[in-house]
């Protein structure tokens, strides 16, 4: 699980943490966290409007990664 977690978050090379991808994973992260808290407090959550939102952050942070891909280090 550990070396999995490293190769998600690193660049290229494994070594180099990659600030696109954490952000990638914390906004994911803090979604899924506020989706459940509005559950769990007896709102509710639309499966759109969740869709859309999942779907935005990977757009904009897949698009993020790509552009700077040349810029990573070996």
């Amino acid at each position: 699980m550990k070396q999995l977690t490293k190769e998600l978050f690193t660049g290229k090379n494994n070594s180099t943490l990659d600030i696109g991808r954490v952000t990638w994973g914390a906004s994911f992260i803090t979604i899924c966290v506020v989706a459940g808290a509005t559950i769990l407090t007896g709102g509710a959550v639309g499966i759109a409007e969740l869709g859309i939102a999942l779907a935005t952050i990977a757009a904009g942070h897949g698009a993020a990664i790509k552009m700077k891909s040349s810029t990573e280090p070996e």
